[in-house]
């Protein structure tokens, strides 16, 4: 069985610069550790301001309990309250093809 991949393609507001969003990732980092399921996140910024949140799941299943889950988060709120809702995708994807990776 392969996994799912968890892609999240959003942009800050304008007003908002990453600093507060990496405040945040330790908090994202902590919490998706204890997630059943939960193999792997990064969390990249393309040249043009937009940042892709990718996330390796066990399964489509337990990557949409941890999304309802992490928005439970008391932290939830404050990564929302910078980020452009409008720019946002959210999306599960079946990987067709993996290897693993040991560094």
């Amino acid at each position: 069985m392969n996994s799912t991949i968890e892609l999240v393609n959003f942009k800050l507001k304008s007003d908002q610069d990453e600093s507060k969003l990496n405040d945040l990732a330790p908090l994202m980092n902590e919490f998706l550790k204890t997630q059943p399921g939960f193999y792997y996140r990064t969390l990249i910024k393309d040249t043009d301001g937009t940042f892709m949140d990718i996330v390796h799941w066990e399964s489509e299943e337990k990557a949409k309990a941890a999304s309802d889950k992490l928005m439970q988060q008391p932290w939830a709120s404050e990564l929302m309250a910078i980020t452009d809702e409008s720019s946002m995708n959210f999306r599960h994807i079946p990987a067709i093809a993996e290897i693993g990776y040991d560094g």
